[in-house]
């Protein structure tokens, strides 16, 4: 991901009340976390790993 992109993170509510988040530029989960407020700190530390960005977009293009 660009330092200069914002990453966008859709959030869900689990059936045990937990709430996670994915990321959808390389399709990573966070969480779980039992306040879906938490999720706010999980998502403004993460970082999109290049290498699994790079296999994403190899296994698309095959």
């Amino acid at each position: 991901m660009s330092l200069t992109a914002k990453a966008t993170f859709p959030h869900s509510h689990n059936e045990d009340g937990s709430h996670h988040a994915i990321c959808l530029y390389c399709y990573m989960t966070l969480g779980p976390v039992g306040i879906e407020t938490d999720l706010s700190r999980l998502e403004a530390i993460h970082v999109c790993d290049p290498v699994r960005l790079y296999r994403l977009t190899q296994s698309v293009s095959q």
